[in-house]
């Protein structure tokens, strides 16, 4: 698990918001990235095959996160909405709920992160699962943005902008093709990076 830390710290537990006091981070993340985004864009399997961040620049690295999402069940929406019952959370279990799971690749089989992303737009409320979440009263705000069918760009709204990841439904997609898609991001382009998924 240390080994991890580098790697998913930023992206995976930076602070979490309290569902009284929406700050003001939070509220111009939600309203920037308010186009539609459909979870069903989601489901399946995706890669962390790249990080972006200031002051970054590292080698390749063979760490890979793979991702899955997939609709929760009954069983699973009723433990989320028994746990967390509180009516004055500013999201709906209702809005396009999807589970959303973390495996690190390498070494295999290391689940290490699960929860549920919440919304329609690109900016998504994400509540961590009730086996790992203490608080009933937290929750993050997290972006995802629309490439194209195989790429999106992942964030999480506390970090400002200042990382990101690039996320694949291939594994080990050619250095040409990660190329050709950076290039036509400003907003990848401008940070340092870091590849992940690496063969070597």
């Amino acid at each position: 698990m240390l080994s991890l830390w580098p790697v998913t710290a930023l992206l995976f537990l930076a602070p979490s918001v309290l569902c009284h006091t929406i700050s003001d981070t939070t509220r111009v993340c939600l309203a920037t990235y308010n186009k539609d985004f459909n979870n069903e864009l989601l489901l399946g399997k995706w890669y962390y095959v790249y990080k972006f961040s200031i002051w970054l620049n590292l080698p390749p690295s063979r760490s890979c996160n793979e991702v899955s999402f997939q609709r929760p069940t009954n069983e699973d929406l009723n433990n989320y909405k028994n746990y967390f019952n509180k009516n004055d959370m500013p999201y709906s279990f209702e809005d396009d709920s999807i589970a959303f799971s973390v495996l690190n690749t390498d070494p295999p089989d290391n689940k290490f992160f699960d929860g549920l992303f919440l919304g329609g737009r690109e900016a998504k409320f994400f509540v961590r699962h009730p086996v790992n979440n203490a608080n009933r009263e937290t929750y993050d705000v997290r972006v995802f943005r629309y490439i194209n069918d195989e790429y999106l760009i992942h964030e999480d709204c506390a970090l400002r902008g200042h990382t990101r990841w690039l996320i694949s439904r291939k594994r080990n997609p050619t250095d040409e093709e990660l190329q050709k898609i950076i290039a036509s991001q400003y907003d990848l382009k401008r940070l340092e990076s870091q590849k992940h998924c690496s063969l070597i």
